[in-house]
């Protein structure tokens, strides 16, 4: 004698993980056999040819919103005697149909909502073979595909919660903009310490958002503590801004900006200043930091094309306008031991560095001094000195030269403090020269080739600067810079620093 043990309809594959039943391609219904499948409607589809045939519809408001009386929160009818529990984790159109914000964002979008499992909507895929009309059931057909807009229609809890939703961010969209004085905690590798002039850009900045009534903290990063701190700095910051109730953290230079991606849930603005997009392995670390920047503010519009970023900020680096400004050229000549009818050409940057392109200048010099044995030199880099030291130079000076090598430039200070001060200058195409003196006159930009600076094209590169040079100490008059610069004042540069700051957390 054998025992032959028979499970419900649809156990075995419910076991297998196939819960719930879906459509047989071969029995041209259901898996399972006796299984059903319910539609928007109330009409029950039938899946293969056994079992029951009956159709049933939810008793009176129910069946409108799709709920069975049995049923408090949820949307399911009583379980089948003899099928298994319906999984109750959420997961998927589950999810969706259990958070109804998500919901009425969905419906907001087009999408489709996320109904009850095992609900098939009508026009959707229908059984390939449907019930025959001998058993008196119509087919399942409601007048054609069901959208998610006809669902909204159908349900007053989703038009509720998708007309709160609109109220809502109608309401954000006319959030009046904030306006009090803000807190920011700015992220920097550049940073001037002991007396040197490393990102002097940055530290006027801050001033000049200071000045205007927002209060700033600084956080530095590597310089003195090396550059292993790249890579430690992050609970450092990530410390300070949880503690300092700031509204906002910005980032000053890419290198930085891995470190300060971990400062928690504020918003972050990323500016970026040249070499941070230009070298290879400083662009590496930037694009590693950069994810989830609220804004990316360059100091030059071809900076924002090398990175491949035409919805950033463009703003360059201000200047000090009132520090600034031309003075007595005679007074500065004879508290610097030049004499007065000597042709000075000033180097801006420190000869040590090999990025400012000294042996350029140099070389160059030697050509002028060819020409005309009055010219000299004057560096305007010094360890220590103060700021009016540079001034001073400024205004002794005849003509500033500009060398620094290809890429490693996004807004060069000294060229736009040159133009502040009236100082006529000669560059070579770096950052953002060329847009500063469009107009300005005296003035060069000169242009590299295209060919590396070796050979040839480092000689052709030095006579080209040479005469523009020349041509520039033979008029021997000042340049008309400072007029046409005056968008580069510090103050401007901070309100609209400022203004990207506000339209980041309005948003």
């Amino acid at each position: 004698m054998r025992l032959v043990l028979r499970h419900p309809p649809g156990a075995g594959r419910e076991r297998a993980g196939q819960w719930p039943p879906g459509p047989d391609p071969h029995s041209g219904g259901l898996r399972g056999g006796g299984v059903s499948h319910r539609t928007r409607c109330g009409h029950l589809h039938r899946g293969s040819a056994g079992g029951h045939r009956r159709r049933r519809r939810l008793p009176g408001r129910h069946r409108r919103h799709g709920r069975h009386p049995a049923t408090r929160g949820g949307t399911d009818p009583p379980a089948r005697l003899g099928a298994h529990p319906r999984p109750r984790h959420r997961t998927g159109s589950a999810h969706r149909a259990a958070d109804p914000f998500r919901r009425a964002a969905e419906l907001l979008l087009g999408r489709r909502g996320g109904g009850r499992r095992g609900v098939r909507r009508c026009g959707g895929a229908a059984p390939r073979r449907p019930p025959p009309a001998a058993h008196g059931h119509p087919p399942p057909s409601c007048g054609g595909p069901r959208t998610a807009t006809d669902h909204a229609r159908s349900n007053p809890r989703v038009r509720q919660e998708k007309a709160t939703l609109t109220e809502t961010s109608e309401q954000l969209s006319a959030t009046p903009p904030i306006t009090r004085p803000l807190r920011v905690l700015a992220v920097t590798n550049l940073w001037p310490e002991q007396g040197s002039y490393r990102g002097i850009f940055v530290h006027r900045q801050v001033s000049a958002l200071r000045a205007l009534g927002h209060h700033v903290d600084v956080e530095v990063v590597a310089q003195s503590r090396g550059k292993w701190d790249y890579f430690t700095a992050a609970p450092r910051i990530r410390r300070r801004a949880r503690t300092g109730n700031y509204d906002l953290v910005h980032v000053h230079y890419g290198m930085t900006a891995p470190a300060a991606r971990l400062a928690g849930q504020l918003p972050r603005v990323l500016s970026l200043y040249g070499s941070d997009v230009n070298a290879p392995r400083q662009r590496l670390m930037t694009k590693l930091g950069w994810g989830g920047t609220r804004a990316r503010i360059y100091v030059s519009r071809r900076l924002a094309e090398t990175a491949g970023d035409p919805a950033g900020h463009v703003v360059a680096n201000g200047v000090d306008f009132q520090l600034f400004q031309p003075g007595d050229r005679s007074a500065a000549r004879r508290q610097l031991g030049i004499t007065p009818t000597a042709k000075v050409v000033l180097f801006g940057a420190d000869p040590a560095r090999p990025v400012k392109g000294y042996d350029v200048f140099r070389d160059v010099l030697a050509e002028l001094r060819r020409r005309d044995g009055s010219v000299q030199e004057l560096i305007l880099s010094a360890p220590g000195q103060p700021e009016a030291e540079l001034v001073r130079k400024y205004d002794a000076a005849d003509v500033l030269l500009f060398t620094s090598r290809p890429g490693s430039e996004g807004s060069p200070t000294v060229v736009k403090e040159a133009t502040a001060m009236g100082l006529p200058v000669v560059t070579v195409d770096v950052g953002d020269a060329a847009d500063i003196l469009a107009d300005v006159r005296p003035g060069a930009v000169v242009r590299f080739p295209a060919d590396p600076l070796v050979g040839p094209a480092r000689t052709q590169l030095v006579a080209d600067l040479a005469d523009q040079v020349w041509a520039v100490l033979a008029s021997g008059v000042r340049a008309d810079g400072r007029e046409k610069s005056s968008w580069l004042d510090e103050r401007l540069v901070a309100g609209r620093i400022a203004e990207i700051y506000r339209a980041v957390l309005g948003s």
